[in-house]
Order: C-alpha cells, then sequence, then structure tokens
C-alpha cells in the first residue's frame, strides 16, 4: 500500500502512512497517540499487550484482565490511558470496543457485515479524545477484536471517512499511521479526495466521560442511522 495524502481546504495536507511490521508499535518513536481493540486475543492487542502493559506502568496479567473487563460494558466505550515515557513522544492509549464486546451486540442484527454506525463513531471519538490531549501523529492499530470483518470495505471505509471527517473538523492533525493490523484506509480516503466536500458532514452523537482513577472513560450513546 502507498501512502497518502489527503487534501482539503482550510488546513494542510494530512500524511496517511501506512506500517505494516507489527513491531512497529513499539518501535516507532514518532506516533504520540495509538487507537488499538481492547479485547486480547489472536489481534494487535495480544502481540502488542506487553508493550502497553509496560507503557502503563502495570503488570502484564493486571492489563489483560483490566482490558477484558471493558468487554463486558453495555455501550460501547472508550478509555484513555495516559503512558509513561517508553518513547520519547507516546502520551495516551486509546482502547476501544470491538464486535467482540457485549455493546456490539444491537449492532449485529442478523447481517454478517460490519456495523458502519459503530466502527465510524468509534474511531470520531477516540481520535477527538486523543487530539483533545494534544496528539498530532496517531496510529491505529487493529480495531475488530479478531480476524472478523479486516477486509470488509465496509469496516475500512467507516475508519476512512471518520479520519476524513476529523481532518476536517481539527486541523492541528499532522498524521496518521496505520500500524501493524490496522484496516486499508486507502479508499476511503481517495473517495474524499475525490469529494472534498462531503468532509465535515460529521453527526454528533451523546458522548458522556468520567475520570475512572486517572483514565479518561468515553461512553458512547450510537444512534442507527446507516
Amino acid at each position: 500500500m502507498k501512502n497518502l495524502i489527503l487534501e482539503l481546504p482550510h488546513r494542510a495536507p494530512l500524511e496517511i502512512i501506512f506500517e505494516r511490521i507489527s513491531k512497529e508499535i513499539e518501535l516507532n518513536t514518532g506516533m504520540d497517540g495509538l487507537m488499538i481493540e481492547t479485547n486480547w486475543g489472536f489481534n494487535d492487542l495480544g502481540i502488542h499487550g506487553q508493550y502497553i502493559a509496560q507503557a502503563m506502568g502495570i503488570d502484564e496479567d493486571i492489563f489483560r484482565f483490566y482490558a477484558e473487563s471493558l468487554m463486558k460494558e453495555q455501550l460501547p466505550t472508550i478509555d484513555i490511558i495516559p503512558t509513561q515515557s517508553l518513547t520519547p513522544t507516546l502520551k495516551a492509549i486509546a482502547l476501544v470496543s470491538t464486535p467482540n464486546c457485549e455493546s456490539y451486540k444491537p449492532f449485529s442484527g442478523n447481517t454478517e457485515r460490519p456495523s458502519k454506525d459503530f466502527f465510524y463513531n468509534v474511531t470520531y471519538e477516540a481520535l477527538t479524545a486523543l487530539i483533545g490531549i494534544g496528539c498530532k501523529d496517531i496510529g491505529i492499530a487493529g480495531l475488530t477484536g479478531s480476524l472478523l470483518f479486516t477486509e470488509d470495505p465496509q469496516y475500512k471505509n467507516a475508519v476512512a471517512e471518520a479520519t476524513s471527517h476529523i481532518a476536517h473538523d481539527f486541523p492541528t492533525l499532522e498524521k496518521i499511521q496505520i500500524v501493524s493490523y490496522g484496516p486499508d484506509i486507502s479508499f476511503g480516503i481517495n473517495y474524499f479526495n475525490a469529494h472534498k466536500e462531503e468532509a465535515g458532514l460529521h453527526k454528533k452523537i451523546v458522548v458522556k466521560s468520567k475520570d475512572w482513577f486517572g483514565i479518561k472513560r468515553i461512553v458512547l450513546d450510537i444512534p442507527r442511522r446507516f
């Protein structure tokens, strides 16, 4: 996959970097925020969980128990976790709900396709929260919780659409890095390069947040619109 530039009016071009090396999360020294799935398994959190636990300053088993406990939440949840300085720049990690979580059940319906509502809003709100604490170079790793949906265009385009609306709404964002098993959003980014007028059409949802032992917990009330 080629790296891309998203060019929208009234802001500097946004770099979209594709890094498919699984160790890139640990080796990357430029990323200041990371968005990753919450459940532990044969996925990116399973691969990088030990590193993320170290970044949090806690034991790996404790982190695994904590991450898996998020799967029981009844509404889609994002936890913004501040990190210790294992790399010069990493400020925080966003752990996000996935289709393996209880909160996804209302979105599963009678279809085997991923929910655009779910992935779009989780991505948009996680990126919003990371940008809100000053992140400008954000990595997006796997968000599906498993191999399910990873190659589905609806999943990839939902993340691309959220990224494009974020680029419009937050011109301070400088770079998105698709790391490890993160979604290939190239088709969607190319679409918004050709249809710039459609960027910035984000529809707000009800979002509640609270501080929880130093972690910012964000709970989403996502209506089913599409």
